[in-house]
């Protein structure tokens, strides 16, 4: 069931009036990678809000480009993060394209691509477009949390948790080329001036260290995570096990970072002036579970290595 029609395009300019005249009611534009020639505007925004519609946030750096796996989805997830701060719109879902037909083999790698994503953005506000094996993967493994499905690659089945579909495309409308779209359900992380947050509560200085500090702590969680702990036999390797453990002065910092960046979220909040501060926290505190999660495997680290250094019989 329809809940609302819309259109996506990327490279072309529609006249967002006639548009609306359509019964369109919300435009799907990009962010973040990729050209910037496909990228949504400031400018744009306010035409398209002017008009009457609702805007979603999409990011595709290429059509293959969730191949690049966990790294290309972190930084990607930046690129779209950044853009959309400066926009005005630092809580929206964003969809990332998975512009192909997936395979069983390649899949892996593009799950690793939106975990990339989520630990920049937090898992709430992972988005995935692609064909219909693409949208029930991402939702069977958790790794995204918002489904756009195109017709293309699901020879005529809709997964039925998806937010939109794309039903048709290369469609000359409003004075451009668009594919048209309907949202199934009433929330599909549309953005409209009335819940649009306020540019100016955040300053230029809050931005910039809000931005670093996610930066800092999914990074340095992502490096403690990286560390191989077993050889290529499968055996522990001592100097992985010493490596991994030495990483605990990094989990405190990863920590102590991650708790600056709670109170500023929380200074935003208590002042009234930033309605989206709440899925600013459900992140936060997604990421101090992941954070506590390294910090017990580390523990049970130590314990490994002290059983292998120890010389007692049967120990």
């Amino acid at each position: 069931m329809s809940i609302a029609e819309g259109v996506d395009y990327a490279f072309t300019r529609i006249d967002e009036v006639k548009l609306a005249k359509t019964g369109k009611t919300f435009a799907m534009r990009y962010v973040g990678p990729g050209s910037d020639a496909k990228h949504l505007t400031a400018q744009e925004r306010d035409r398209i809000w002017a008009a009457g519609l609702s805007i979603v946030l999409l990011a595709e750096a290429g059509a293959q480009s969730a191949l690049g796996g966990h790294d290309a989805g972190a930084q990607h997830a930046r690129q779209a993060q950044t853009a959309a701060t400066r926009l005005g719109a630092p809580s929206l879902p964003i969809y990332f394209a998975v512009d192909f037909d997936v395979t069983a083999t390649q899949w892996p790698v593009i799950a690793a691509y939106l975990r990339g994503a989520a630990m920049v953005l937090g898992p709430a506000r992972v988005g995935v477009y692609g064909g219909l094996r693409a949208v029930q993967w991402a939702s069977r493994d958790k790794v995204a949390a918002w489904f756009f499905q195109t017709y293309a690659w699901s020879r005529g089945v809709w997964f039925p948790g998806n937010h939109v579909e794309q039903y048709h495309n290369g469609v000359q409308l409003a004075g451009g080329t668009v594919d048209l779209c309907r949202a199934t359900k009433p929330d599909f992380g549309q953005w409209s001036p009335t819940a649009a947050p306020e540019g100016d509560d955040m300053t230029p200085d809050q931005e910039a260290k809000l931005t670093d500090l996610l930066n800092i702590v999914t990074g340095l969680a992502h490096g403690v995570d990286r560390v191989a702990v077993h050889d290529r036999d499968g055996q522990l390797s001592l100097a992985g096990l010493y490596q991994r453990i030495g990483q605990t002065q990094v989990l405190e910092q990863v920590q102590a970072q991650s708790a600056t960046l709670t109170a500023i979220a929380e200074t935003l909040a208590s002042s009234g002036g930033k309605p989206d501060a709440a899925p600013v926290m459900k992140a936060i505190a997604g990421l101090h579970d992941q954070l506590a999660a390294l910090a017990a495997e580390n523990t049970d680290l130590r314990g490994k290595l002290a059983a292998a250094l120890d010389p007692t019989p049967g120990a």
